[in-house]
């Protein structure tokens, strides 16, 4: 074959959240015949670094920790923050890309955003999130202004969001001149990988875990962070035990709010109710094996563990985040709750204690897993690196 297009896709980190995720995803499904591809990830780090495959090239711009005979050394951040306010696009380019490529992939974030503006070739930004949600609507690093970040988008070639809402989100934040400027491209989903993974058996230990059924057995998956919601669903839980509902929630990932969540589980003694189960590299296994999958999140994009849910044909509860109704239909597939606390509250001990809704859910997700049609999405997505 003749030469390869190259495509270089940067990215905050290889953290385990669902953005990365989604560009594995995306990168597995490419044709590696056709495409010479590497990833640049603004920090070093990150779970998922041993699961981009062995063709692609890896590299960092900043390493997450100084260390000195193996002691932290101050300072990191800060340097950082005025390298890439203060440098101009193209000195940026140079010192971190070096070389040329001829799609170069804004996949999230906005140093990877002003990283890309410093190049040549066609230029693209993916939009995950919905801009207006709290602490986007006022996030303009590494600009220092609305009219800086809406000249850099406007200099894209092409900006995909992920979801109408995404899109929206963006219309309505920067009020693009080029109404072609933007299109929705929704993320990629291995359906035949996550179906042959959920086969796999599960340890013994886990094994136990969902054969002792008491009540349902709830399964959230992705990082221990704030934006998820788990202390919030924690605190539910909490709610719903002293109202005698029966149940087992089951938290796979990792992240800087687990301990703040141990203590919650003390607090409430919910030891027996609440299991924060590590990270695992095959989540499937446990989200097939499951009840009914949460999404207890304060904001997502198009939430990939909602999507693996309805392939696996499990139940879906989630909060209204960007991109839940193109998935869910108005809680025709899935049910869809309010972002509030007292909202997914009553959303959880309505589908607990319903069993009719909850079986009408559980037909219900069989039907949106044609909705995850890989073959017309990859290819709308590839007509965008032409």
């Amino acid at each position: 074959m003749g030469n390869k297009k190259k495509l270089l896709f940067i990215v905050p980190s290889m953290v385990g959240g669902g953005v990365e995720r989604c560009l594995l995803n995306l990168i597995n499904a490419l044709d590696h015949n056709q495409y010479k591809i590497d990833i640049l990830a603004i920090k070093s780090g990150g779970d998922l670094i041993n699961q981009i495959p062995t063709d692609v090239g890896y590299r960092y711009t900043w390493k997450k920790e100084w260390r000195l005979f193996g002691k932290r050394i101050p300072g990191s951040d800060r340097v950082f923050s005025l390298v890439y306010q203060k440098c101009p696009a193209k000195l940026l380019a140079k010192l971190f890309i070096k070389k040329d490529y001829d799609v170069v992939i804004d996949y999230w974030g906005q140093e990877g955003l002003k990283l890309a503006t410093g190049t040549k070739g066609k230029k693209i930004a993916f939009i995950h999130f919905d801009m207006n949600t709290e602490g986007l609507q006022t996030a303009y690093f590494p600009y220092v202004s609305h009219k800086e970040l809406k000249s850099a988008y406007a200099s894209m070639d092409t900006i995909a969001c992920v979801s109408k809402d995404s899109l929206d989100s963006m219309e309505k934040r920067f009020h693009f001149e080029n109404p072609e400027l933007l299109s929705v491209k929704y993320n990629i989903n291995l359906n035949d990988v996550i179906l042959s993974k959920s086969d796999e058996p599960l340890d013994e230990s886990w094994k136990k875990f969902f054969s002792k059924k008491e009540g349902k057995i709830l399964c959230a998956v992705g990082r221990l962070t704030w934006i998820k919601g788990y202390d919030r669903l924690i605190k539910i839980c909490a709610r719903l035990k002293e109202e005698g509902i029966a149940f087992k929630l089951l938290i796979l990932g990792q992240g800087e709010e687990q301990e703040n969540l141990e203590k919650l589980i003390d607090v409430h003694q919910l030891h027996e109710n609440v299991i924060l189960g590590g990270f695992h590299k095959n989540p499937y296994s446990f989200m097939k094996a499951s009840d009914l999958f949460i999404c207890s999140s304060h904001f997502e994009g198009f939430s990939t563990v909602v999507s693996e849910a309805v392939i696996l044909g499990v139940p879906v509860l989630t909060t209204n985040c960007t991109g839940a109704k193109e998935i869910l239909g108005e809680s025709e597939y899935g049910l869809v709750t309010g972002k509030d606390d007292e909202s997914l509250y009553e959303g959880l001990k309505k589908i607990l204690i319903d069993e009719n809704l909850y079986q009408r859910y559980c037909n219900a997700v069989i039907k949106r897993q044609k909705f995850f049609d890989n073959h017309v999405r990859l290819k709308e997505t590839e007509e965008l690196f032409k």
